[in-house]
Order: structure tokens, then C-alpha cells, then sequence
């Protein structure tokens, strides 16, 4: 690898995302780096059109760990990315809510990016941050819309069964909803099934007459958001759905979203959103009232 070449901003932004990555001039803020090999891994990561949403979390955490601010990690990603897919508002909420540990800290701590105008403070909310960070952090998942129509025949309780044995095959953990609860039926033990799949046999005797719960695992968790409605009236006013293109969702009974995704996440909470990782779930469809989009 050569020499580093000495940073100069007369170079331009333009001529710097052009150039190939060993021709790259030491950044302004690369003296916090301890070793040129560290320096390079974190310039791969910039200069590839497409990296993986792991690399990104491990590009962000790493510069903090290294010692530096959130504006300076804005304003190196700004500088340097070549993502095709890069979305700065998002980015910068994203490296914002890494900076605050969770999402209520985050929002008390001041993060700022170079603007043309001089340094300007980012503004964002705690729950716009979580669903950031769950977009940015979990694969989507869609559900097989066929499960959900209401003209299969049957009852209600043989579609939501047919809905459950199709998502124990594609691995997620299920269990019923009691009656008129958005929880486990009264004296229903679904903690071990956390951990253990309920089997083929088990959701065969199980009574689905009410509902189909989805339980967050370690491949498996769902962005909860809700909108302002008679049962939660501290509920988002608005949502845009354009937010979460690309990602299949329901819209829920009371009015509000859930996101699927393929992730390994905690659950976490800023309301009126919340991610149910492992230790949540969610009631879905084809519970009366759930309607995949």
C-alpha cells in the first residue's frame, strides 16, 4: 500500500470520490486512527458501492470507539461514501442514535454536520431514529400474501392454523392469542418458545380461534409503530409509508404499522414505536383485523 498522500481540500470532494482507493488522500480526521491497515479497512468500507448493512454498523461503531465525534462521523461518511444508495438525512440519524447508547439519550445529545452555512444542529426524534435503525439493520421478509386471503375456505380458526404451520416452516416461533386479549391466552406458557419452535404436532392441537402471535427471536423481529387512535391516543399523527418501501408490512386493529424483518435485535422502545426483538411479539394476520399491505 503506498505512502499516504497529505490531505488538501482544494482537491475536491468530486476528484476524491473518483479516485481509486489506493490514490486516496489521508483524510482530516485519520490521525485518530491508530494504523494505516485500520485506515484502509475503514476506506473499503467507503468506497464500496454496496456494503453490507454489517459493515456499515461496524464502520460507525468503529470510528466512535476510535474517538471520534458524531459530526465527524457524519462529515467523513458524507465526504468519502460512495454508496449508490446512500441517504444522508437517514445516515446521519443512524450514526446519531449509535452516539446516544439508546434512543432517549440519543435524543438529548447534539449532533452536528457541516452545512454550507457553517455548523447546524441535527434534529430527530427518538422513535424516528429506532425506525431508522431498524431499516438500516435488519434484511426484509415478506410474508406469503395466499396465507392471508380471506376467501380460503374454512373458518377463521382453520385460516389463522394454515397461517401458523406456514410460518413454523419458515422458521419463526408461533403461538395462539387467547380471547379478546393481544396476548397469550390466561395461563398459556409461551416463554419456551422463545427458544424452542413450538412443533407441527403441537400447533395442531392448539385452539387458533382468536388470533396468531409471532414471537421475536434471534433471526426474526418487527417494528411496531403507532398512529394516534382511540387506543393509543399518544400515537404518531401521521406516518409516510414511503418510509419503509421495500420492507412488507401490516397495517394493524388499532390503525398503526408492523415492519417484518430478518435480524438479530433487542427489543427496544421510543414511543409511540417500538422493535420487538426476542422477549416481544406481535399479533398479526391473519388476525381479524390485520391486513397485509
Amino acid at each position: 500500500m503506498p505512502s499516504p498522500i497529505p490531505y488538501s481540500e482544494s482537491m475536491g470532494e468530486e476528484r476524491t470520490k473518483n479516485m481509486k482507493l489506493d490514490e486516496l488522500p489521508r483524510c482530516l480526521y485519520f490521525e485518530k486512527l491508530y494504523s494505516m491497515d485500520q485506515e484502509y479497512k475503514i476506506m473499503k468500507i467507503m468506497r464500496d458501492w454496496y456494503p453490507r448493512k454489517e459493515q456499515r454498523m461496524y464502520l460507525v461503531g468503529f470510528l466512535r470507539y476510535a474517538g471520534y465525534t458524531c459530526s465527524e462521523v457524519c462529515e467523513l461518511i458524507r465526504k468519502y461514501n460512495n454508496w449508490k444508495d446512500y441517504d444522508k438525512v437517514k445516515t446521519e440519524r443512524v450514526v446519531k442514535y449509535f452516539f446516544g447508547l439508546d434512543a432517549h439519550e440519543h435524543a438529548a445529545r447534539p449532533c452536528t454536520t457541516q452545512q454550507e452555512n457553517g455548523v447546524v444542529p441535527l434534529s430527530v426524534s427518538p422513535h424516528d431514529a429506532l425506525i431508522d435503525l431498524f431499516l438500516c439493520t435488519c434484511k426484509p421478509f415478506f410474508p406469503h400474501p395466499g396465507i392471508m386471503s380471506e376467501t380460503l375456505a374454512g373458518t377463521i380458526a382453520d385460516r389463522i392454523k394454515l397461517a401458523a404451520i406456514w410460518y413454523q416452516k419458515q422458521g419463526f416461533h408461533v403461538i395462539p392469542m387467547g380471547r379478546g386479549i393481544k396476548r397469550p391466552p390466561n395461563g398459556f406458557k409461551w416463554l419456551p418458545y422463545q427458544d424452542n419452535q413450538p412443533t407441527l404436532s403441537m400447533i395442531e392441537k392448539w385452539d387458533w380461534s382468536y388470533g396468531l402471535i409471532l414471537l421475536g427471536t434471534t433471526r426474526h423481529c418487527f417494528l411496531d409503530i403507532d398512529t394516534k387512535s382511540e387506543a393509543h391516543p399518544d400515537g404518531l399523527d401521521s406516518f409516510d409509508e414511503a418510509r419503509i418501501k421495500g420492507f412488507a408490512y401490516e397495517r394493524t386493529k388499532s390503525g398503526g404499522y408492523h415492519v417484518f424483518g430478518e435480524g438479530n435485535m433487542r427489543y427496544q422502545k421510543a414511543e409511540p414505536v417500538s422493535i420487538r426483538g426476542k422477549g416481544a411479539y406481535i399479533v398479526t394476520a391473519p388476525t381479524p383485523g390485520y391486513v397485509l399491505v
